[in-house]
């Protein structure tokens, strides 16, 4: 069990690495005109995987965790659901690509999307067995297979761009490596379960419910780059666009861990009504999450124009200003997420879904309203006021229902310490490679600063990290018969 959960764990890094390498690698070969048409195609993709692979996966996590002697079961009526449902989506990708090209105003769009549609099937059925995987806690098989597919996809994907493939040759690399994945799947899954029967109904219900939440959580998070291509029309500026949303989403994707490790631990405090721990534990991942991403989040704000530079070329530094906008969108929407995921540890998806079509409404309007106004940075305007509405709706439900006090003393001097380590890189900021060591140094300006403001107790942090890995290491230790 532990060498799963540590390459479980591993397997999430290489996933990050690669993909934001990939993105780099495209932004710099294809230009800023073909990688915005990649970034068009990318995020119909994108839309479709966190719509429906993170509905299914989610929904075999938990039902074969719950009955793992209806394992075999499950997975059976989960793959012909997904067969069905990923043939069909993929016909009507393919029948309706003109259309959605038209919607985008651009023609040549059509090719794209018809290529791009048979990744749909593919990725849905290894979604099952992944799913599978982790419900199983086979977490070793699953990391496995998830390792093997990035670095793929990595290393297709570039040798396909490099011998003047462009954007074709980065949907054929997407669609090979989903071949790989769901052989690999297939191959290394083995069914479990002696019960054959299972109420597939009940399954299809639980999984209906989490795409319905995924669909307005998708469609937030890539309207804006889609309102983009089609009111401005042009390739170039989806291509900076893009490349500014790529960036923008690096800090958010450091607070993942904080997220995921919130839901378990407040759903068991919550059954049990500890309301005192719950509100503790609440405190702490949100002070937690401020510490990673307002420092990393204002010091891009502060370099922008030199960090976009050294990561796309210089052909991207006028995304600049729209990167600013961004990254500031980028703190509500992380503590959005820890507010989301608080309230799914308490039970209440139906208020989600509520959100999500209140944002999604929300950032439509405000997106035809700006963009023809202010362009690029209309567009981030409208996502980022967008994200800030859903952080201040879900964090009223949560401080409510979960928080009798408010935490102003670690919110200023985890603000100030951010504000200093800010000021620092407005007024020097280097270029090139020298940018990556000044960030290292600001990140430590920083945690010095909160250790002055004895906001961080060094001796509190080795003496509780010290407990957390000996409990950790010991909940594994018990399990590795499941390796």
């Amino acid at each position: 069990m532990f060498k799963g959960a540590f390459f479980l764990s591993i397997s999430q890094i290489v996933s990050a690495l690669t993909s934001l390498l990939l993105q780099l690698y495209l932004g710099r070969s294809l230009g800023p005109e073909l990688y915005g048409v990649f970034g068009v195609v990318n995020a119909f993709i994108m839309i479709n995987e966190m719509i429906l692979m993170r509905g299914i996966y989610d929904t075999l996590s938990r039902f074969v965790a719950e009955k793992e002697e209806a394992a075999g079961a499950i997975v059976s009526a989960m793959l012909k659901t997904a067969a069905i449902t990923g043939f069909t989506l993929c016909g009507l990708y393919f029948l309706f690509s003109a259309r959605l090209a038209s919607l985008m105003n651009d023609p040549e769009l059509s090719v794209y999307i018809k290529l791009s549609a048979f990744t749909i099937p593919f990725s849905l059925l290894s979604t099952v067995y992944l799913g599978a995987f982790n419900g199983l806690r086979r977490f070793a098989r699953q990391a496995l297979i998830f390792i093997v597919f990035c670095v793929a996809r990595l290393f297709v994907v570039i040798m396909l761009v490099y011998f003047g493939f462009a954007v074709k040759g980065v949907i054929i690399g997407l669609l090979i490596t989903d071949v790989l994945r769901l052989s690999m799947a297939r191959g290394l899954y083995r069914p479990e379960g002696a019960i054959q029967d299972f109420q597939a109904g009940k399954l299809a219900r639980f999984a209906l419910q989490l795409i319905v939440i995924s669909i307005f959580s998708a469609l937030v998070m890539y309207v804006d780059l889609l309102a983009v291509k089609a009111v401005i029309q042009k390739n170039l500026e989806t291509g900076l666009y893009a490349s500014a949303v790529t960036i923008s989403r690096i800090p958010t994707f450091l607070i993942i861990p904080v997220t995921i490790a919130v839901i378990p631990i407040l759903t068991k405090a919550i059954s049990e009504g500890d309301a005192a721990f719950i509100e503790n534990r609440v405190r702490q991942a949100l002070r937690l999450l401020l510490m990673i991403i307002l420092p990393v989040s204002l010091i891009f704000i502060a370099t922008s124009e030199s960090c976009i530079s050294l990561l796309y070329g210089g052909k991207y530094a006028q995304a600049s200003g729209p990167l600013k906008i961004l990254l500031a969108g980028g703190i509500f929407l992380s503590v959005k997420a820890l507010m989301y995921s608080v309230i799914i540890a308490a039970g209440h998806p139906r208020f989600l879904i509520s959100i999500g079509m209140f944002s999604l409404i929300s950032e439509i309007a405000l997106l035809l309203l700006l963009i023809g106004r202010w362009g690029l940075s209309g567009a981030a305007a409208a996502s980022t006021i967008t994200h800030f509405l859903g952080f201040i709706i879900s964090y009223a439900y949560v401080a409510r229902r979960f928080m009798t006090e408010a935490m102003p003393m670690s919110f200023v001097r985890i603000t100030s310490a951010s504000l200093l380590a800010y000021f620092a890189a407005l007024a020097y900021s280097p270029k090139g490679i020298i940018l990556l060591i000044f960030y290292s140094i600001l990140i430590a300006l920083f945690v010095f600063l909160l250790i002055i403001m004895k906001e961080i107790d060094i001796e509190t942090v080795r003496i509780r990290s010290k407990e957390i890995w000996g409990q950790f290491r010991d909940r594994l230790s018990s399990q590795s018969n499941l390796i």
